[in-house]
């Protein structure tokens, strides 16, 4: 593995075909605004693999890697396997990836064959749901009744080409009243989604205004070539009434189909038996298609190692276990 500074590894992105959301320049650059990032490729001259992740110190444990960001070309499972075991090599006690790629059996065979598992448990559904954009008929009748009633309310839907930080700050308070509302922990703050936008021109922008000219829901979605990944999703409390999200998601989809995208990944989903269950039914009506991602993977130095980061997240944290 070669080290990399942020510069270098956005250069030989570009000869990717394809990169993945998490492994693009305007993620990097949100991610370097709250951790430590490093950067590797297989090799400098020949790349066939990107990656870039953070590297935590343990008090009495050692060093831990997580990557954050992954790249490949088509085919380079053999670099894939030397990648991750020169990684596994490097003197870290843990290292954990979670793919976003769609799954893939060659891929599988390369990760296990560099000494990498599956965790003890799961932190991120392995699992997504990917839109044809194409087939406008797959959406169901309570999809179709929700546009409906949004468009009959007055809704009016804007790409925001050049947010500005009111624009982002208003986005940010929703998704606050959003995550308050869902108890998901965490809040974004204005400064790294104003990075993220404005780091390259591969995540759009969307909002939607009821009459009074009120902002009451709001999309980030990444794109790139013909494919898209839904990125972050915001919503005021009283958006439901008029079926907001509804109408913004079919919205996006027709401005993703005129400027030639031909799909669009709902991003991880959580069918269960959970209140996470209302949002893969909400997906689901869109029509999408059930995919599985590559999900995560961990090589753990020992046991014991392992073990407690199961206790971390699942005891300590309180982490949902997929």
């Amino acid at each position: 593995m070669e080290v990399l500074s942020f510069n270098e590894y956005c250069s030989l992105q570009k000869s990717f075909v394809d990169v993945q959301m998490t492994a693009s320049k305007g993620w990097c650059a949100f991610n370097q605004l709250k951790k430590a990032t490093s950067y590797y490729t297989d090799s400098k001259n020949n790349c066939s693999i990107l990656l870039f992740g953070c590297v935590k110190k343990i008090p009495f444990f050692g060093k831990i890697f997580y990557i954050q960001g992954f790249s490949m070309k088509a085919g380079a499972y053999k670099e894939l396997k030397e990648c991750l075991n020169d990684l596994r090599n490097s003197g870290y006690i843990f290292v954990y990836i979670s793919f976003i790629d769609l799954y893939d059996p060659k891929m599988e065979i390369a990760i296990r064959q560099a000494g990498f598992l599956r965790p003890l448990g799961h932190i991120c559904c392995p699992m997504s749901l990917i839109v044809d954009l194409n087939n406008i008929t797959s959406r169901n009748r309570n999809w179709r009744r929700n546009v409906k009633k949004a468009q009959d309310t007055g809704l009016v839907f804007k790409y925001i080409e050049k947010a500005s930080k009111a624009d982002i700050e208003e986005f940010c308070l929703m998704f606050k009243e959003l995550s308050e509302r869902k108890s998901l922990g965490f809040s974004l703050d204005p400064i790294d989604i104003e990075t993220l936008l404005h780091s390259g021109e591969e995540f759009k922008f969307f909002m939607v205004y009821d009459t009074d000219k009120r902002c009451i829901a709001g999309r980030i979605v990444y794109v790139q070539n013909n494919k898209s990944y839904d990125t972050f999703a915001a919503n005021a409390n009283f958006s439901k009434q008029c079926g907001a999200t509804f109408f913004m998601m079919e919205s996006i989809f027709s401005w993703l189909r005129e400027h030639n995208v031909e799909q669009f990944d709902f991003g991880r989903i959580g069918p269960g038996d959970r209140s996470s269950n209302s949002v893969y039914e909400f997906k689901a009506a869109s029509g999408g298609q059930p995919a599985a991602y590559m999900g995560e993977w961990g090589y753990f130095r020992s046991r014991w190692v392992e073990l407690c980061y199961y206790i971390y997240y699942y005891c300590l944290r309180k982490n949902q276990r997929y």
